[in-house]
């Protein structure tokens, strides 16, 4: 839990970062990720699973790629289907 809110003050601070940058001719982000169509939702690792709420991870990540099918911008891929020669 501590680590998903660590992660999640970390791109909150990097957005409010960018939203401030004087120069506006520079994308906030690389074209490849502006043109992405695919997606997939990892959980870190090495978040490990809190005591008082097991399911917490498998949770957020549900909530995350329910959120995400909502949108309706990116097509979501199981992580299951991701191998490391894909992931780059």
């Amino acid at each position: 839990m501590r680590t998903r809110v660590s992660w999640l003050l970390l791109f909150t601070v990097s957005l409010a970062a960018t939203a401030g940058a004087k120069d506006k001719s520079k994308a906030a982000l690389p074209e490849i990720v502006l043109r992405a169509e695919t997606a997939f939702v990892v959980i870190d690792p090495d978040a490990g699973e809190p005591l008082d709420h097991p399911t917490a991870n498998a949770t957020a990540r549900d909530n995350v790629e329910k959120a995400l099918m909502q949108w309706g911008r990116l097509r979501l891929v199981p992580v299951r289907r991701m191998t490391p020669s894909r992931c780059t």
